[in-house]
């Protein structure tokens, strides 16, 4: 059984809870925007119908762009719902399932490839609903998820959930964006400190002699002085939001211990990049702000560097979040079937997965246009920067929600399992209820079989973490 189930039964909360749902309700000024929102996302829990478009007989979600497949189609088949039932009149005794209540909150959007109850249409192979998002490394997307179907396996019926690079924003080409990065001369690098380019081969290496071949490379010179700070910049045009991979041909170095680190900031991000003799190194940067490059070196010792490199490797153009599909594997939903409860996914952004996309929510059937597929999608969230451990209900918060869960658990024991080992536990101090049982192992944070004061110091240390401030 979902927590959130089990917070439904907290009364306690019940108003903090219906409070959330109404704030869903909003309306935003320019609902094509980018959202600057902790969770992302407008209407993600599918709380707020459109109020002007009610004359299909259904009402869509507001905030979402909708689209039905193929697009000549007279309308997108996405409504609100708070329970479905795909045969209500009984006229196919093997289509046996149904949508007893939302995931989350009043209701859920509902997907479909030829309508709803009396509400058909034979040219409707599908239906998709989309939101641009603005994705950072790190972000979490989260929800719940049903698929059933009223159609045979081999008509290749399928549900997804997935991000697609947003078309109306430009990338940069992914070729070199470093001028002079083998330090052919000595222009295009600003240097301060110990840093000189030239060539190695020269005594002097501020006198570049034109009459050797172009080897010249960037030295760090022998001579150590703490009070110099040493860099070698210049301003790159990335584009924020996407990931770069910086790279650079370490020569030969005379080093304190083996080894010794570059610290080389792009933009706003800064990273260690560790210098062995004869190596590339390379490390991914995705900036949020910001237009320099810059390599600062401040070690006892010599480094010589050349064929530094910033390319643009991302973001994917398409990536999947969750996905079901109508046929005979031991995975996919068979004839007539479903995922019988919802199913919840949650998917961590990559580096490569940074960026400005489209998310997006789709049912299809390429197939026939006879018998219908639906999906159903709930709770869907985008933590900023990751879930908080302690965020125990999956709303990307910590609050006294997560407070009232874990106080449930508190001084459990909770050994990992089913089944138990009774010879080497001590199986009577085990928690009989199964809804305690799943809290127990979630709220023990710190893997020691006990919910205890150590796990009440993890979750004070993320006390609030994602919560707007104004709500308490």
């Amino acid at each position: 059984m979902k927590l959130r189930r089990i917070i439904l039964g907290l009364l306690f909360f019940q108003c903090i809870i219906c409070a959330q749902c109404a704030g869903e309700c909003v309306i935003f000024s320019d609902p094509n925007d980018y959202i600057d929102d902790p969770n992302i996302l407008q209407n993600g829990l599918f709380e707020c119908g459109d109020p002007d478009l009610t004359e299909y007989g259904f009402t869509p979600p507001i905030y979402w762009c909708r689209k039905p497949t193929p697009v000549t189609a007279p309308d997108c088949y996405a409504t609100l719902r708070s329970s479905f039932n795909p045969d209500p009149n009984n006229q196919n005794p093997d289509v046996n399932w149904s949508i007893d209540g939302p995931y989350e909150g009043g209701t859920f959007v509902l997907l479909s490839t030829g309508g709803f109850d009396e509400i058909q249409d034979g040219d409707i192979k599908g239906a998709k609903i989309s939101q641009k998002v603005l994705l950072n490394e790190g972000d979490v997307i989260l929800g719940a998820y049903f698929l059933g179907t009223t159609d045979y396996p081999n008509y290749n019926d399928y549900g997804r959930i997935f991000a697609q690079l947003d078309p109306n924003d430009i990338f940069p080409d992914p070729n070199e964006l470093v001028i002079n990065g083998g330090f052919d001369s000595d222009t295009s690098w600003t240097k301060t400190g110990l840093w000189t380019i030239a060539d190695p081969n020269i005594s002097d290496p501020n006198i570049p002699d034109p009459n050797l071949p172009d080897t010249n490379i960037a030295t760090y010179n022998v001579y150590f002085d703490p009070n110099v700070e040493s860099t070698l910049s210049q301003t790159i045009p990335f584009v924020p939001q996407a990931t770069y991979q910086v790279s650079i041909d370490v020569l030969t170095g005379v080093f304190d211990s083996g080894s010794d680190a570059f610290t080389v900031t792009l933009g706003n991000e800064t990273h260690t990049m560790i210098a062995d003799a004869n190596t590339t190194i390379t490390q991914s940067f995705t900036p949020t702000s910001g237009d320099m490059l810059t390599i600062s070196w401040g070690h006892e010792g010599s480094i010589n560097i050349d064929n530094v490199s910033v390319r643009f490797v991302g973001p994917v153009n398409e990536f999947l979040i969750a996905s079901k599909k109508v046929g005979t594997g031991p995975d996919d939903i068979p004839r007539y079937g479903s995922t019988v409860n919802w199913v919840e996914f949650e998917h961590v952004v990559e580096p490569n997965q940074a960026g400005p996309y489209v998310l997006q929510c789709e049912v299809v059937d390429f197939e026939d246009t006879i018998l219908n597929t639906y999906l159903a999608v709930d709770g869907l969230r985008i933590c900023r920067g990751g879930k908080p451990q302690s965020d125990l209900n999956d709303d990307c918060n910590v609050n006294l929600i997560d407070y009232s869960i874990f106080s449930e658990a508190w001084l459990a024991f909770c050994p990992p399992g089913p089944p138990y080992d009774c010879n080497v536990i001590d199986c009577d101090t085990i928690p009989t209820d199964p809804n305690i049982l799943e809290i127990c192992e979630l709220a023990d944070f710190d893997k020691s079989w006990y919910v205890d004061p150590n796990d009440l110091n993890i979750m004070s240390y993320e006390w609030l973490d994602g919560t707007d401030p104004n709500t308490f």
